[in-house]
């Protein structure tokens, strides 16, 4: 017990010294995309990154990735992704767009329908990887179709790694969640008058200013909810477990040492 109460108190110091760089993070500007570079050795989770989104083109309709099992504030759902094209600002072919939480239907066979990103806009967004599940190996894909009849994929575990080995494509290493709203397929209309009285506006090379100054335009969607647990358990839940098994050995021990005595004390009256 007491080997593994020190086990989490040194989890629990790692995990602090994590969500000390992840609160650093947000507090540092956000960089270009073009101008970000992996680190094997160190975690990127939690940089903030801008850039312009641009769709991937697969027709008929962009891929959706519904990660399954997902749970926030108490309800039971899915994250879904939505590819997008970053081979002009990276070394990477496409990107895994974070879309947000929504609600699982009552009916498994069918996913719930989701509004996806179909023109360019500038965005400001953060990088994370999530972590494997425990319950389950691999994607464990499922080919689907949501009550609006898109195509999607729902899986297990978001791999990176097995994504890029499915698709053929190389795959950004992070996923992208938005901290900027996003505009999605219901707004093309407003989308294109908007950008069509915008002078020199450049799609792939739009500046954020431009592009904020349309979004301020726009009628924009609802957004799904946009869950950070960039880490599965934070420090304060190892540190608390520590407790718990200190406190465990200490009450282990007060009772050995009190059978102790009690056998010590029936020894000397048996005598």
């Amino acid at each position: 017990m007491v080997k593994l109460g020190f086990w989490q108190l040194d989890r629990g110091h790692q995990k602090l010294s994590i969500e000390q760089k992840l609160e650093q993070r947000q507090k540092e500007p956000a960089m270009d995309l073009a101008s970000w570079q992996d680190n094997i050795n160190t975690s990127q989770t939690g940089i903030k990154v801008q850039f312009m989104v641009q769709a991937s083109h697969q027709p008929p309709v962009p891929d959706l990735v519904f990660l399954d099992n997902q749970i926030y504030e108490g309800r039971v759902g899915y994250l879904v992704f939505q590819l997008i094209d970053v081979s002009k600002y990276t070394a990477y072919s496409v990107a895994l767009l974070e879309l947000g939480f929504v609600d699982g239907g009552p009916d498994r066979r069918v996913l719930p329908s989701v509004d996806y990103v179909k023109q360019p806009q500038f965005i400001l967004g953060r990088l994370y990887r999530k972590q494997a599940n425990p319950m389950s190996r691999g994607l464990m894909v499922e080919k689907m179709k949501t009550t609006q009849d898109q195509a999607a994929l729902r899986i297990q575990n978001l791999s990176i790694k097995a994504l890029q080995s499915r698709w053929n494509q190389t795959l950004f290493p992070y996923a992208i969640q938005p901290l900027s709203a996003l505009i999605t397929v219901n707004d093309d209309a407003d989308i294109g008058h908007a950008i069509s009285n915008q002078p020199n506006v450049n799609a792939s090379k739009g500046t954020s200013n431009q592009f904020n100054a349309i979004n301020n335009q726009l009628k924009v969607s609802k957004d799904l909810p946009h869950p950070w647990k960039p880490l599965s358990m934070g420090s304060k839940k190892h540190f608390g477990y520590a407790v718990q098994w200190f406190s465990m050995a200490t009450v282990l021990f007060l009772l050995a040492v009190w059978f102790g005595y009690r056998l010590y004390q029936q020894s000397r009256l048996s005598v």
